[in-house]
């Protein structure tokens, strides 16, 4: 027997006679009736599809309306959780947006970077270039430059002075006008082979250099100048530089004398002032403004930066056949090479004017530098180069 799901009311069944299915229709419209009075009692319990409520009658909603903020809140960026540091920028710096759709807080020129820009990006540019093609008068031509600089800078007359004697003063110089002086003294003379044609003389020592800034009212104390000849080279010892000297204001020392080859008494002498020492016999003359009183100590070829240069000892002295190079300087006199051994090379003059040493035969060591350049050795030594005083006024 077939029922219905919701119901369960009887299906008719085929072939059954119809006095028998009325009784079982009838039963089934009792239940269709009941299910229809069910559903029309529960309607009418429910509200109407059009009705309206008070707020009241919404239970809770006021208390949850109340817990809401208030419609014209503002906020800080500091409230906002997407924005990174906002409390702990800068003062100045600049809000972007990064990754992610985040912003962030960063100064202006680490955002700019490395860049460039047009010419157009320029404010008033072609304005400006448009006002030096009209009147020519926005710009500074050479001529005025160069004035210009004139006036901030002050280009001295320079006064070379090669001879003793009175100094030169030009037009133009106070009392307050500020000198500059450059002062050379002469270089040692080269020690000879005293003859003997073996070992090779010690070149001579260069001659110092100093310098010094001063008015004209403090020049004019001294009147005169001294200008240190070189030392003249000798077949056994050399001779010593001459100092340079203006009295009270300025000294640049000699260059001490190279040593001969023959073993002559002496060492190492106290230079005084700021000259050079003397050679041992072969050894070279020390540098113009270097202090040694030490005869176990040889010459050490050693550069200078205002001292003049070693000078090169001759060879055949301390074991090596070649004279020694004489040592360099940067503002003073070159040291001069050593003589060479019979038949051995002699050594070179040191940078800035040391006088190279005498060779195969000519056994001379050369001479120091002052101003000018030494001489080279020959069977003597070479003469060491004079001295000068250089003045400069600034006017």
């Amino acid at each position: 027997m077939t029922k219905t799901k919701k119901l369960n009311m009887e299906l008719p069944k085929e072939g059954r006679f119809i006095s028998s299915e009325f009784p079982i229709l009838r039963e089934n419209l009792c239940k269709i009736d009941q299910a229809l009075a069910d559903v029309e009692e529960k309607v009418d319990e429910k509200a109407p599809t059009k009705h309206m409520h008070s707020i009241g009658d919404v239970a809770e909603l006021e208390a949850a309306l109340d817990a809401k903020m208030a419609a014209d809140k503002t906020f800080t960026f500091a409230d906002l959780r997407d924005v990174e540091g906002a409390q702990d920028a800068a003062n100045n710096y600049i809000l972007y947006k990064s990754s992610n759709n985040n912003f962030t807080f960063g100064s202006a020129i680490s955002l700019l970077g490395k860049h460039q820009h047009k010419t157009e990006d320029i404010v008033g540019l072609d304005d400006f270039r448009a006002k030096i093609n009209e009147d020519l008068t926005a710009y500074y031509t050479k001529s005025e430059i160069d004035q210009l600089i004139a006036l901030l800078t002050k280009k001295p007359i320079e006064i070379l002075m090669k001879e003793s004697g009175p100094i030169p003063f030009p037009e133009g110089v106070t009392d307050d006008t500020e000198v500059e002086i450059w002062a050379w003294g002469g270089g040692g003379g080269g020690g000879g082979d005293g003859g003997n044609n073996k070992n090779g003389g010690g070149g001579g020592g260069g001659g110092q250099h100093a310098r010094v800034k001063i008015k004209v009212s403090d020049l004019k104390k001294s009147q005169t100048v001294q200008i240190g000849r070189g030392g003249s080279g000798g077949r056994s010892n050399g001779n010593w530089g001459g100092d340079t000297i203006i009295k009270g204001i300025i000294c640049a020392g000699g260059g001490g004398y190279g040593g001969g080859n023959d073993n002559t008494p002496g060492g190492y002498v106290n230079a005084y002032g700021n000259r050079g020492n003397g050679g041992i016999g072969g050894l070279g003359g020390k540098g113009g403004g270097t202090w040694k009183n030490n005869q176990q100590d040889g010459p050490k070829n050693e550069s200078f930066i205002f001292s003049g240069g070693d000078g090169g000892a001759g060879g055949g002295t301390n074991g090596n056949d070649h004279g020694g190079h004489g040592g360099n300087s940067i503002y003073g006199g070159g040291g001069g090479g050593g003589g060479g051994k019979k038949n051995s090379k002699g050594g070179y003059g040191g940078n800035n004017g040391g006088g190279n040493g005498g060779d195969y035969g000519a056994n001379g060591g050369g001479g120091g530098g002052g101003y000018f350049r030494g001489k080279d050795g020959s069977k003597i030594g070479g003469d060491g180069g004079d001295g000068a005083i250089l003045l400069k006024f600034f006017i």
